[in-house]
């Protein structure tokens, strides 16, 4: 995500650790002393405009799956992909390093969807459903059908072939 908290310097561990209590198999960060705004035990951070939980420390705002990596002792890598596509399910086994486009391979259909199918469009020219997926930045034209359930079929195919294990189609 590119917002002004992913680019601040994590903290240390050591602070981590005083400060917030990470369960690896939730992804729940929760407060281990109270503060203005939070009380301990209390589950730390908000949900920000994208979806992602945000945390604050000493006043400034971190993602939480990017401290995810520090409270378990591991360097952040530069992009982290939520592999169940939920921007809140931060437990551990459900994070995972990858690229920029493989964060976009991995995201849900848009909400302005006309079809509500991932890569799929009517081309108003033919009255056609087109297939048009990016494969390492390029887009590329797969077809056009007749037929939405085969328009829909050939995306999810032709994402499984060339998106592999980012593939996502919901």
């Amino acid at each position: 995500m590119h917002m002004s908290c992913k680019k601040n310097k994590l903290p240390d561990k050591a602070l981590m650790d005083e400060r917030l209590e990470y369960n690896p198999k939730t992804g729940i960060f929760r407060h281990k002393v109270n503060h203005i705004n939070a009380r301990k035990g209390c589950v730390a951070g908000a949900i920000n405009t994208s979806g992602h939980r945000q945390i604050k420390i000493d006043g400034t705002s971190y993602l939480a799956h990017r401290l995810a990596f520090v409270c378990m002792g591991m360097q952040c890598p530069e992009h982290v992909d939520h592999a169940d596509g939920d921007s809140d399910n931060n437990a551990f086994f459900n994070l995972r390093a990858c690229t920029m486009m493989q964060n976009a391979q991995n995201s849900k259909v848009r909400t302005t969807s006309k079809t509500g199918i991932k890569n799929v469009h009517m081309h108003k020219a033919t009255g056609k459903y087109r297939v048009n997926i990016s494969v390492f930045g390029t887009k590329v034209d797969v077809g056009y059908f007749d037929d939405i359930e085969l328009a829909e079929l050939v995306a999810v195919e032709f994402r499984n072939k060339h998106h592999k294990e980012f593939s996502r189609h919901k």
